[in-house]
């Protein structure tokens, strides 16, 4: 019951309080897949994601996240990552981000319904020579419906570190909710479907509500030799 009550906060706050100050307001789905693999103590992860838009075109941003991490405990896993991002502007053009990134990734032995995932992010974009360094920190909780079935919801935080000139926030970047159900469609296959509410803190003030569709696929782990 904790758990659910805390997921209903998160719905009240993405629902509520942020729309009082979001002025704009765009429909998105994401679509997200990802590989992953264990060799050993070794996690490798490879995640396409596809945003489209209502407005004003279609596309919206092709991302590719792809990492290697040790698993140093079943409470914690660090990792280090790239990502790509080829965004398509209001004007019709395409943008380039590439970013790197280091994360931290915590679960507790006595409660694994609850993750927290921290990533420092170091990105730049094609038409600038500046860096932002942006942190994000995720809290994720799990509720088991049914063996197969699981309602999830997280909360992310983005906080800029070291500013660039191309950034339109200050220090609070944005903020994202979701709540999804996950399914356990097979040993190696997880699926799931929700709804993201994401504020970015630019002016005027920016709200998204988001269908997520992703799925994720644990190829079979290899013992180290």
């Amino acid at each position: 019951m904790r758990i659910l009550f805390i997921l209903s906060l998160f719905i009240l706050e993405c629902l509520f309080i942020k729309t009082v100050w979001a002025l704009s307001t765009n429909e998105k789905v994401w679509s997200t897949i990802g590989f992953n693999t264990q060799i050993g103590n070794y996690v490798y992860q490879i995640e396409p994601q596809l945003r489209v838009r209502d407005r004003p075109f279609l596309f919206e941003q092709l991302l590719t996240n792809f990492s290697g991490g040790y698993q140093y405990s079943p409470r914690w896993t660090m990792a280090l990552g790239g990502t790509t991002v080829t965004t398509k502007l209001n004007q019709g053009s395409n943008l380039q981000e590439n970013r790197v990134w280091e994360q931290v990734l915590f679960t507790h032995e006595q409660t694994p319904w609850f993750t927290l995932r921290s990533r420092l992010e170091q990105r730049t974009r094609a038409d600038s020579n500046e860096w932002n360094y942006r942190f994000r920190e995720r809290l994720t909780l799990r509720k088991k419906l049914t063996d197969s079935l699981s309602l999830v919801g997280f909360n992310e935080l983005f906080i800029n570190v070291v500013q660039a000139d191309w950034v339109t926030t200050q220090t609070l970047d944005q903020n994202r909710i979701l709540i999804s159900l996950d399914q356990q469609a097979s040993k190696n296959l997880l699926v799931g479907a929700g709804y993201l509410y994401q504020y970015v803190f630019s002016n005027p003030g920016q709200a998204s509500h988001v269908i997520s569709l992703y799925a994720q696929v644990t190829l079979p782990n290899e013992p180290q030799s």
